[in-house]
């Protein structure tokens, strides 16, 4: 396959970049960041491209796998943003923050809008899911220059809520080292 993943860390050159990138998506109900018994709430999507077919309903359609959709509680691991960047907690709410990967040869088909607004709407008909919670609070962090993916959270629905700059030793991200990033920072009520 000439495809391959993009994110934040940039491109995965080999598998074990992919797997060890998707260690931390996928789901799990216990993570060391998280106290033992505390749920860990997780949510991953696997968006597949839907191909046309003249098949009898009684066939699968066609598709091929393009990437996926994940909602996640912050933990320690994540950037720890100002509380300015959050609605007040009161009453107290749950904070997920989104992350979303496609190939490359899937990007602007609408497939990223149209799957990160699937993901929300399953996620508000299963409230039983974020127990003990009533209320929810979903975040996005887009890199500044990322136009592409600021169009995608803002048809998704979310809003930016301000502009936060990094700064920090030099880390790898989207595709090149840097010691500063301006990140917005964008959110939406999912539940409450």
């Amino acid at each position: 396959m000439t495809d391959h993943w993009c994110s934040i860390n940039g491109a995965s050159k080999t598998l074990e970049d992919t797997e060890k990138g998707l260690r931390d998506i996928l789901p799990h109900m216990h993570t060391p960041e998280n106290a033992p018994g505390e749920k860990s709430h997780r949510v991953v999507y696997a968006v597949h491209e839907l191909f046309t077919s003249s098949s009898t309903a009684e066939e699968t359609t066609p598709s091929r796998f393009i990437g996926f959709v994940a909602l996640r509680s912050l933990n320690s691991s994540m950037l720890d943003l100002p509380s300015s960047f959050f609605p007040p907690q009161s009453p107290p709410y749950l904070v997920v923050e989104l992350s979303y990967q496609l190939l490359s040869s899937s990007w602007s088909h609408g497939f990223a809008t149209e799957s990160l607004s699937a993901v929300f709407d399953a996620c508000r008909v299963t409230k039983d899911f974020w127990s003990p919670w009533e209320r929810v609070y979903v975040r996005a962090i887009v890199n500044a220059p990322n136009a592409a993916s600021l169009r995608v959270v803002e048809k998704a629905g979310l809003r930016e809520v301000g502009v936060y700059v990094w700064e920090g030793e030099k880390v790898w991200m989207a595709g090149r080292w840097t010691g500063r990033e301006e990140l917005r920072i964008w959110g939406a009520w999912l539940l409450g």
